[in-house]
């Protein structure tokens, strides 16, 4: 198959998949983000078998382990409300960020273990979908507008109650103001639809800096802790995503690193263009991050849907996204944002009989009553792939724009690279070498190893 025909393939595919979300409601995560510390009186791991433990009359209780924290406040409002109607207990702790797999791994040993949990991609599957019942017939299933997460024998495992989008954040108004100046690179933020010109427009926001009132281009690429997931897991879908894209496959455990000079185009530019010297990031913060952004400091952000909920900092801006071009020939004015899933539910189907129903029966209630959508996809801001949400209103201005760019004809950017990535120290090692290579300890070839030589090591141990 010729590259182009290759290429359109994948691109087809990912837009067939975002069709799917036409007429979802509402707005990631992602995956967990900024740690939070639970308020007294929430429930924690320790206190969660006491309560799961106060079902009467054997009807059956559900503990959920949340992988959310920023939505953890909202969980426990839900399953109260629930637990009040209908006299099932619900309890929901919820990981601290980055700890959800170490936390389950803690919890799903214990004798009141969580009757839900989630995983993030298939390579969850070797750890933990020997634990999944097998939701085929479920209602949530049954009423999914979104591929389900399966194994080789066609069980469903996990069910996609979330889908989101990535991509560069930018600030509408600022943006209007930079176009208005004389002599911009661009007269709307419409013609930036290659790395070029993002290159050019970045590169004269941050030579007029002065000028437009801004400290950067970009805000701080934050690459402590609760910051570096934003280039380790998201930005890292693209020199996997365009290689697995060149070669036609779905799957890929060893790369070439033939796009990993891409990779490094949006680095760079993070790194120079920015608010902070590069060899001040290692102590940026997410925290750090937006808030130059919502300050006004910065034009651009790289960030998801998930940074916006309706009471939250960025809630009262005027903001869209561009899609993250980074210099592949194939992207120019064909790319939307990035799109997919790493939000599934998954019930243990080692609980018994009873809590695996009234888990069911929780999952139900969630997704179709109006306590439910209301929850997910207007105070935590989900988009959900469901059916039953099919005439709920799209709050998250994020998506509006995303949802957008799929209208226009642009194919949205598959999470494809994000669910091959081999293990979290994989994650860790390229934040390292990302955190070398800003502070000038170490150069550009440490990336590339990790890229190549350790994806293709990380993949071989993950498999033993």
């Amino acid at each position: 198959m010729k590259k182009g025909k290759k290429i359109a393939a994948v691109l087809l595919t990912a837009i067939m998949a975002t069709s799917l979300l036409a007429g979802c409601g509402g707005s990631k995560t992602e995956e967990t983000k900024t740690p939070e510390t639970q308020a007294a009186g929430e429930t924690t791991a320790e206190t969660a078998g006491e309560t799961q433990a106060a079902a009467e009359g054997g009807s059956g209780s559900v503990y959920y382990l949340n992988f959310k924290p920023e939505v953890d406040g909202l969980w426990q409002e839900l399953a109260a409300s629930y637990t009040e109607q209908t006299g099932v207990p619900v309890t929901v702790v919820t990981a601290a960020s980055g700890t959800y797999e170490q936390t389950l791994t803690s919890e799903i040993a214990k004798s009141e273990a969580p009757t839900l949990f989630q995983m993030e991609s298939k390579t969850w599957i070797p750890n933990w979908g020997q634990y999944c019942y097998d939701l085929t017939d479920s209602y949530i299933n049954q009423h999914s507008t979104y591929e389900p997460m399966t194994n080789e024998a066609g069980e469903v495992l996990g069910v996609p109650f979330a889908v989101e989008s990535y991509g560069i954040i930018y600030n509408v108004d600022l943006m209007d103001e930079y176009c208005a100046l004389d002599n911009a690179v661009v007269a709307s933020a419409d013609e930036i639809t290659s790395f070029e010109t993002l290159k050019a427009v970045a590169d004269d926001i941050q030579a007029r800096k002065d000028e437009l009132g801004v400290e950067g281009a970009f805000s701080c690429a934050g690459l402590d802790g609760s910051s570096y997931w934003r280039f380790t897991t998201h930005l890292s879908n693209l020199p996997i995503y365009w290689e697995m894209v060149d070669k036609g496959v779905e799957d890929i455990k060893a790369l070439d690193g033939t796009h990993v000079e891409n990779f490094k185009n949006l680095i760079d530019l993070y790194f120079t263009d920015s608010t902070c010297e590069p060899a001040l990031l290692s102590g940026k913060t997410l925290d750090d991050s937006q808030a130059e952004f919502v300050d006004g400091l910065a034009v651009f952000y790289q960030n998801g849907t998930w940074a916006w909920t309706a009471d939250g900092d960025l809630a009262d801006m005027n903001i869209a996204f561009l899609p993250l071009y980074c210099g592949v020939d194939a992207e120019t004015d064909n790319i939307g944002v990035c799109t997919g899933t790493g939000n599934y539910w998954c019930v243990n189907k080692n609980s018994s009989p009873e809590d695996i129903q009234a888990t069911l029966d929780f999952l139900e209630w969630v997704i179709s009553s109006d306590e439910g959508k209301d929850t997910l996809a207007g105070a935590m801001a989900f988009n959900c792939p469901f059916d039953t949400f099919a005439d709920y209103p799209m709050a998250n201005p994020l998506f509006v724009s995303a949802n957008a760019y799929t209208a226009a004809g642009k194919a949205p950017v598959s999470w494809m690279g994000l669910q091959c990535i081999p293990t979290e120290n994989w994650k860790s090692d390229l934040a390292s070498a990302l955190i070398e290579y800003a502070q000038g300890t170490a150069d550009w070839s440490n990336v590339e190893k990790v890229f190549t030589e350790e994806f293709a090591s990380e993949w071989e141990a993950n498999q033993q």
